[in-house]
C-alpha cells in the first residue's frame, strides 16, 4: 500500500502451434503486459520478430468498417456470449452482407431527410409571402413559382422529368385536354426547370388578381408532401430498428473478434520466433505470477518459463511498469496523485498520506456543518453514476464534505450561524492559535516529506543522497534545529544553547561538503569551482526553500478566516435589508451557494497546491510506465 506493487518479468517459450492459444489465455487473464525485447539485454535480441504489418493493416481496415457501420446503425455492440472468434475472412463476409442490407436504407433515409428539409424551407417561404404576390419571381429568395398551361398528354413526361428535383406541382383547372398547372421549384434548378417546361409545351399564364385560394392550395400541397415524406421516413426508421435488432448478435461477435485479434496482434508484436518456438516476455504482478504460469502450462504442458524480479532485470526503474494497489476507500485519492504524476517503481506511493493531509487541510479551510453536508450529499448523488470517473469524484466530494462537517463541529458553525458550541474554537476568536496550528501542521508535513525522501534513497541504495540531499537527513535536522532556535528566540524565555548553535553550524557545513563528496564519488563530472558554487547556492536554496514551504501553510489559517469572513459579509448584507423578509432570505441562500461553489473550488486548489509543492517536492520521484496489461473489453 505504501509502495507500488512488486513486479516480475515472466519469459515464456512455447511451440508455435500453441502460441495463439497461450496469447488468447493471457488476454483473458488480463495480467500480462508485454515487454519490449529491445530493452532486454542478451542474445535473444538477434531473433526475428513476427512479421505482422499486412495482418495489422487488414484488421485495422475491418475495424474502421465495423465502427462506421455501428455508428450509422446508431447502436452499441454488446458483449457476445459466443467466445469463438471469427477469422478475417468471416468478418469481411459478414460486414459486406450487413452493408449491402443497410446501405439502401441509409441512402433512402438520407434522401428523405434532404427532401423534408427542402419542403420545409419552401413551406416557410410560401407562408411568409401569403397571398402569392405579383410578380412572384421578385419576392421569393429561393423559389421559382410558375403558372402555366400544357397538354394533358404530356403529364407523364413532366412527372418523369421532375423526379429527383425538389418541386410542388398540382392542377389548378382543366379545359379541352389542356390544364392550368402551378409549378413551384428552387431557383438553383431554374435552367433545368425551364428546359423541362419547353419539352412539355408549357405556356405561361398570368396570375389572377385574387390569389388567396391559389396560395392556400400551394401551402396545403406542401403540407401533404411533408406528411407523406415524414410517414415514409418513420417507416424507414422502423425498418432500420428491425435490422439493428437482427444484426445485434452478429455485431457483438464481430466486436469480440476484432478486440481479441487486436490484443493478439499486440502480443505477437512483442513475440520473437525461431523455427519451431515463440518467445514472449512480459510484466506480471509478483503475487499473480504463479497463476499465469499454471494457466500457460495447462495449455502447453511442454513449455519453458522464467521469472525475474524487477530489480534483477537490471532495467532502469523508469522502464518498469507501476501498479498502484490501494483499498477501495483510498481509490479516489489516486486521482490526486496521478494528476501530479505516477510514482516511480520502487518508490513511496503517497496516496495514504495525501488522503490524510488533503482532507485535514480542506476541512480546516472549509469548516462548516451545513456546507459539509451539502458537499457530502452531492458526492453521494455523483457516486451513484455509472461512469467510474464520476463515481470516484463523488467519493472524493463525499470525503471532503465529511471533513468539512467535522471541522464545522470543531468551529461550531452551521451555515455561518454560530449557535452551536465550538468543540475546539471559533476561527475569528483565536486567530493566533489558528495560525500556530497551521504552521505546526506544515512543519509536520514537510518533515514527513523529508523522511519519505530518505526512505526512497535507502531503497535505491543511494546513501549519500539519503544523508546529504536537500531533503535528506542532515537538512531535516538543520530544519528542526532552526525551528527550535526560532521558537526560543520568539518566546524570549528560554536561552539559546551554544550546543544548538554548534549543531546548526555543523549541519550547514555538512550540507556544504555534500556536493564535494559526490564529486569524489564520481570524479570528472564537475570542477572544484563549479562544486563550490553549487554548494553555496544549495545552502541558500535549503534555507529559503524550507522557510518558504513552512510559511505557505499559513494559508490554511488564512482561508479558514476568509470562510468565516464571507459569512460575516453575507450577514451584514441581510441586516442592511432589515434582516427579515424575502430579500434577506434570497441574499442568505445565494451567499451560501456562492461560498460553496467559489470557496470550495479555491480551497480544493490550495489543498492540492500545498500537497504538490510543499510535500511532494521533497520526495516524489516520477515514473513513466503505468501497468497496462493486455485485456479483452
Amino acid at each position: 500500500m505504501l509502495t507500488p506493487e512488486p513486479m516480475e518479468l515472466v519469459t515464456l517459450v512455447v511451440f508455435k502451434e500453441k502460441a495463439e492459444a497461450v496469447a488468447t489465455r493471457l488476454l483473458e487473464l488480463g495480467l500480462f503486459q508485454p515487454a519490449d525485447w529491445q530493452n532486454l539485454a542478451g542474445p535473444l535480441q538477434n531473433l526475428s520478430p513476427v512479421q505482422l504489418e499486412r495482418e495489422i493493416s487488414q484488421w485495422q481496415a475491418l475495424e474502421t468498417r465495423f465502427r462506421d457501420l455501428v455508428r450509422q446503425l446508431g447502436c452499441e455492440a454488446l458483449p457476445s456470449e459466443e467466445k469463438r472468434a471469427l477469422t478475417a475472412g468471416e468478418v469481411e463476409e459478414q460486414l459486406s452482407t450487413m452493408e449491402k442490407s443497410f446501405q439502401p436504407i441509409q441512402n433512402r433515409e438520407r434522401e428523405l431527410t434532404e427532401e423534408i428539409r427542402t419542403r420545409e424551407a419552401m413551406l416557410a417561404q410560401v407562408i411568409r409571402s401569403l397571398p402569392v404576390p405579383l410578380p412572384p419571381e421578385k419576392r421569393y429568395s429561393f423559389l421559382e413559382v410558375h403558372l402555366g398551361t400544357m397538354p394533358e398528354k404530356n403529364l407523364p413526361v413532366l412527372e418523369r422529368s421532375l423526379s429527383g428535383i425538389p418541386h410542388v406541382f398540382f392542377p389548378v383547372s382543366q379545359e379541352r385536354q389542356r390544364g392550368i398547372y402551378l409549378l413551384v421549384g428552387l431557383k438553383r434548378d431554374r435552367a433545368l426547370l425551364e428546359a423541362i417546361r419547353k419539352d412539355v409545351g408549357w405556356e405561361k399564364v398570368e396570375f389572377p388578381p385574387e390569389q388567396e385560394g391559389l396560395s392556400r392550395a400551394v401551402e396545403e400541397k406542401l403540407r401533404q408532401e411533408l406528411s407523406r415524406l415524414s410517414q415514409q421516413l418513420a417507416a424507414l426508421k422502423e425498418q432500420k430498428e428491425q435490422l439493428r435488432e437482427r444484426l445485434k448478435e452478429k455485431l457483438s461477435r464481430i466486436a469480440f473478434s476484432i478486440a481479441l485479434k487486436k490484443g493478439l496482434l499486440t502480443a505477437h508484436r512483442y513475440m520473437l520466433t525461431t523455427e519451431r518456438t515463440g518467445l514472449l516476455a512480459g510484466w506480471v504482478p509478483a503475487d499473480r505470477v504463479e497463476q499465469v504460469i499454471q494457466e500457460v502450462r495447462s495449455l502447453s504442458p511442454v513449455c519453458h518459463w522464467e521469472r525475474t524480479t524487477a530489480e534483477a532485470t537490471g532495467l532502469p526503474r523508469e522502464q518498469i511498469p507501476v501498479l498502484l494497489k490501494q483499498p477501495a476507500l483510498l481509490k479516489p485519492f489516486q486521482l490526486l496523485v496521478k494528476s501530479y504524476g505516477l510514482p516511480c517503481y520502487g518508490t513511496v506511493d503517497p496516496t495514504l498520506f495525501v488522503a490524510i493531509s488533503f482532507l485535514l487541510m480542506f476541512g480546516a479551510m472549509f469548516g462548516d456543518i451545513g456546507h459539509g453536508l451539502a458537499l457530502a450529499l452531492t458526492g453521494m448523488f455523483l457516486h451513484r453514476s455509472q461512469r467510474i470517473a464520476l463515481r470516484q469524484a463523488g467519493a472524493l466530494l463525499l470525503y471532503c464534505g465529511a471533513s468539512a462537517t467535522v471541522f464545522g463541529f470543531l468551529y461550531g458553525s452551521l451555515f455561518g450561524f454560530e449557535y452551536l458550541p465550538a468543540v475546539w474554537n471559533r476561527p475569528m476568536e483565536n486567530i493566533t492559535g489558528l495560525f500556530q496550528v497551521s504552521l505546526a501542521f506544515g512543519v509536520g508535513l514537510i518533515t514527513l516529506g523529508v523522511l519519505l525522501n530518505v526512505v526512497n534513497a535507502v531503497r535505491d541504495h543511494d546513501y549519500l543522497r539519503a544523508i546529504f540531499d536537500k531533503a535528506g537527513l542532515i537538512s531535516g535536522l538543520v530544519y528542526w534545529i532552526g525551528i527550535a532556535l526560532i521558537l526560543k528566540w520568539v518566546s524570549g524565555k528560554i536561552p539559546v544553547s551554544p550546543v544548538e548553535v554548534f549543531l546548526l553550524a555543523s549541519g550547514f557545513l555538512l550540507l556544504f561538503v555534500g556536493p564535494f563528496l559526490q564529486v569524489w564519488r564520481h570524479p570528472g563530472q564537475h570542477s572544484l569551482f563549479e562544486t563550490f558554487m553549487e554548494s553555496l547556492i544549495g545552502l541558500v536554496e535549503v534555507v529559503m526553500g524550507y522557510l518558504a514551504n513552512t510559511v505557505s501553510f499559513i494559508r490554511v489559517a488564512a482561508f479558514a478566516l476568509a470562510h468565516a469572513g464571507l459569512f460575516l459579509a453575507i450577514f451584514q448584507l441581510t441586516r442592511l435589508t432589515g434582516g427579515h423578509g424575502v430579500v434577506a432570505g434570497i441574499i442568505l441562500v445565494a451567499g451560501n451557494i456562492l461560498i460553496v461553489l467559489l470557496e470550495g473550488l479555491v480551497v480544493t486548489i490550495q489543498s492540492l497546491r500545498l500537497n504538490y509543492y510543499e510535500f511532494f517536492s521533497r520526495f516524489f520521484v516520477p515514473g513513466t510506465q503505468e501497468y497496462r496489461p493486455l485485456t479483452l473489453p
